[in-house]
């Protein structure tokens, strides 16, 4: 593929993605009228969350640009002994992109990535109105499965290394570290120079937030630490126990006064899928064409998000599986559906 043949493999690129979160608004809409509420298309935190997505794309979209130009002037240094201009170089790494281009692209990304997460937001707050069954029993019996009669979550949660403190606290960390990661991946995916791989993980991240509330509409639960609190009680991981208790506290405020529950970005109790592991899950897998360096580290991180999981008590150990497949399932057919469209345009 030309450095810039991916800048036309589809014209109508953001298509599916578009088409993606409308199907997904018109079907929110159409679960929630039948369950007896409205979306709340501004939800507490939700300007916030929209200048932190918009002011923090921007700057990781600069950093990563300024990142390959010095990559750049040191690799022709060292193969080539070339010493070009700041802006020679600059234009040498911006040939790939269409810049008014690319910079609609970061703009839309970002407008359809609050769309979805408005929407997934409002769904998962609000499961209890939709299908009021539980199945944490279920997922507990296959953790005991997975555990050959024993409950892994337990095991870890209650084991010498993992309630040791400084351990304790490092997973509590590392998973909220979940938040400062995503937005800088997102945008090095989307300046990636193959912008075929650009879209279809576009496309793939929002799948993603639209597969797990389906399954989690479908499958309710809500995790081990809601079920049993004693077994993460007495860890050392503040901001978890904070976390779960200001969800904790908005799921029986729900419970109590439906009607008049206002939405709050990012809160919510789903734990089958793993949201979490699936999305880092997804980061790796999209980043199977880099160094070996960067593979190994983003898989290590995977299976420490996995632990933590279940560690912090958000999850089951088969949520964090499952989260894997999710993301297995949803980069395979992005990058089909985006292959595929190239190879027609080109035909």
């Amino acid at each position: 593929m030309k450095p810039d043949g991916s800048l036309r493999c589809w014209p109508g690129y953001l298509v599916p993605s578009v088409a993606l979160v409308a199907v997904f608004a018109l079907a929110a809409n159409l679960i929630a009228g039948r369950s007896g509420f409205r979306l709340d298309l501004s939800p507490a935190y939700a300007p916030y969350c929209l200048a932190v997505y918009a002011g923090t794309m921007l700057f990781w979209s600069v950093f990563f640009l300024a990142f390959r130009v010095v990559g750049e002037d040191l690799r022709l240094k060292r193969r080539e002994g070339l010493n070009l201009s700041l802006p020679a170089l600059t234009r040498r790494v911006l040939a790939p992109y269409a810049l008014g281009r690319t910079a609609l692209e970061v703009l839309a990304a970002i407008v359809l990535f609050h769309a979805a997460t408005v929407i997934h937001t409002n769904l998962q707050q609000r499961v209890p109105a939709i299908n009021l069954a539980i199945h944490d029993a279920v997922f507990a019996w296959m953790d005991r499965g997975l555990g050959l009669g024993n409950d892994p979550v337990a095991a870890l949660a209650g084991s010498r290394l993992f309630s040791a403190s400084v351990v304790a606290r490092f997973f509590d960390l590392l998973y909220v570290s979940w938040y400062f990661v995503k937005l800088p991946l997102v945008a090095y995916f989307l300046l990636a120079a193959d912008r075929q791989m650009s879209h279809a993980f576009l496309f793939a991240f929002l799948l993603m937030w639209v597969a797990h509330i389906a399954i989690v509409l479908t499958l309710p639960s809500l995790g081990p630490v809601f079920v049993t609190p004693e077994v993460f009680a007495g860890l050392n991981m503040p901001a978890a126990h904070s976390i779960q208790a200001t969800v904790w506290t908005g799921y029986r405020h729900f419970l109590a006064n439906p009607m008049q529950y206002r939405v709050h970005m990012y809160e919510g109790m789903s734990a089958f899928p793993s949201l979490h592991v699936g999305l880092v899950a997804l980061y790796a897998l999209f980043l199977s064409g880099t160094r070996a360096r960067v593979r190994w580290a983003a898989w290590i991180y995977v299976l420490l998000m996995l632990i933590g999981s279940c560690v912090t008590g958000w999850h089951y150990l088969v949520d964090g599986i499952a989260g894997l497949g999710m993301a297995a399932v949803v980069s395979v057919f992005s990058r089909w559906l985006f292959k595929g469209s190239s190879e027609r345009q080109g035909a």
